[in-house]
């Protein structure tokens, strides 16, 4: 049975934290029926420990709880700001242990988005919230359509949850949905469909990315010798016939996908002014091992497998290091130019360098979305009723040598499948700049972001 745990904001500090190395091994469950005094909590704000919450309005609030070996529980925490103070409660409490609160500044130009912009607009439409199920680990309530947040490499993201109805994006003269905003106050789209400003998906031609016009399928690597390798599971790949995880996972071949969405690109983004509004921004291809060597047909497994496959829940931060090989440096992160990240994504064209700023949803978020490993669900906005790919490794299968990725299936389910199979569909992400514009009608009867009021960006 859910139980709800008032934290009451004006207790005296110092009393709780005395409490809490004398006291690690109260029951949380037992105190949910007892005075909220008897309940532990710690306070940090940007990592830093604070015996006082904070008296401003701007930022973040999430719980943990966690049992007496410092392993996380599946609890929620819910952190409100009403009445000129935070306000916090627990639930869920099924454990003995601690909790702490937590407090992160939002993302890079969000209190400060200019009007007119398209950050602006997704800051005024939407109210910033904690999750009402744990991403990872259940899929999203029916009911449940959020903005909420959580770290990424660049700082705090917020990422939208559930059955939205209000992230489209008109850009390009192709529909996107909003997945998420990155720390550094960029915007993260998902391709919706081709079909111009029209954001309604009947066809399922439309649904992916069409290179050729009438493709939309493809595998993720078919090159033999490298696919029935652990290499084979890469965005980008190094030499699958070498002996060691460096040179066999070093990312200077671009696999079919990769290619495919090169070639897409090249196809669609032809106007400098359309290609200026995007940002060159981290595409993490989690290749961190978590079992096996990560060369050759042994038997290896990726970060974002064993985060979701296990339940521990999804990150938006991209590993550059593993418990197997130590440090990893960039070679996770894709970028076109950015030393946020390898600077990988180019290709020479007749003599030129061309960069490609445009990757693929991790699983990680999908599973923020709303995305549960082996569960259905057709309730959160990347349901489309197609299979398509992500950019996370999954494992690499020693039975039928076969390398796999981590996809979302037709029934909304997050799983994996071998990297050579051309059922699935392409379906490519980019990220706008945090001050493109966009124009949206005010007086119409549709929300703004709507499917039939969609943000339009504004190319100039």
């Amino acid at each position: 049975m859910k139980k709800y745990i008032p934290i009451i904001l004006i207790l005296v500090f110092s009393i709780v934290f005395l409490g809490l190395s004398k006291n690690k091994n109260k029951d949380l469950k037992e105190n949910s029926k007892k005075d909220s005094k008897d309940i532990i909590i710690a306070s940090y704000v940007n990592g830093v420990y604070t015996d006082v919450l904070p008296t401003e309005s701007k930022y973040f609030g999430y719980v943990k709880c966690f049992d007496n070996s410092g392993n996380v529980i599946d609890s929620l925490g819910f952190v409100t700001w009403e009445n000129n103070k935070w306000n916090v409660k627990v639930t869920d409490i099924s454990a003995s242990g601690s909790c702490n609160v937590y407090f992160i500044d939002p993302p890079a130009h969000w209190l400060d988005a200019e009007n007119g912009t398209l950050l602006k607009a997704i800051k005024d439409n939407n109210r910033v919230e904690n999750v009402k199920t744990l991403p990872g680990k259940k899929i999203n309530k029916e009911d449940e359509a959020i903005l909420s947040g959580t770290l990424d490499d660049y700082g705090t993201s917020y990422f939208f949850r559930g059955n939205v109805q209000n992230n489209y994006v008109v850009f390009n003269n192709m529909c996107w949905k909003i997945v998420r905003i990155d720390g550094n106050g960029n915007i993260k789209l998902i391709l919706q469909n081709e079909r111009g400003t029209s954001c309604e998906v009947s066809d399922y031609n439309y649904n992916y990315a069409r290179w050729n016009g009438t493709n939309t399928t493809t595998a993720f690597n078919n090159v033999e010798g490298v696919y029935n390798t652990a290499s084979g599971s890469g965005f980008m790949y190094g030499d699958s016939t070498a002996q060691n995880f460096m040179d066999a996972q070093a990312n200077t071949t671009t696999s079919t996908l990769l290619t495919r969405l090169q070639d897409w690109y090249d196809r669609v983004f032809t106007d400098s002014n359309v290609i200026n509004n995007l940002a060159d921004v981290i595409w993490c291809g989690d290749k961190s091992l978590n079992s096996g060597v990560g060369y050759g047909n042994t038997g290896s497994s990726y970060g974002a497998y064993l985060r979701l496959i296990n339940k521990k829940g999804p990150s938006l931060k991209c590993p550059t290091s593993d418990s197997i090989n130590g440090d990893l440096g960039n070679i996770s992160k894709y970028t076109a130019q950015s030393s946020d990240g390898n600077g990988l994504l180019h290709r020479e064209i007749e003599g030129v360098t061309k960069y490609y700023p445009i990757g693929l949803i991790t699983a990680d978020e999908a599973a923020y979305a709303g995305g549960v490993y082996a569960v259905s669900n057709n309730t959160y906005y990347l349901y489309n009723g197609n299979y398509y790919w992500t950019i996370s490794p999954s494992y690499f299968y020693v039975a039928s040598q076969h390398a796999s990725v981590m996809i979302v299936y037709s029934t909304g389910t997050l799983t994996d499948n071998g990297v050579t199979y051309t059922g699935y569909g392409l379906r490519p992400a980019v990220s706008l700049n945090y001050n493109v514009q966009a124009t949206y009608n005010t007086g119409g009867t549709d929300a703004p972001g709507t499917v039939n009021n969609p943000y339009v960006v504004s190319v100039n």
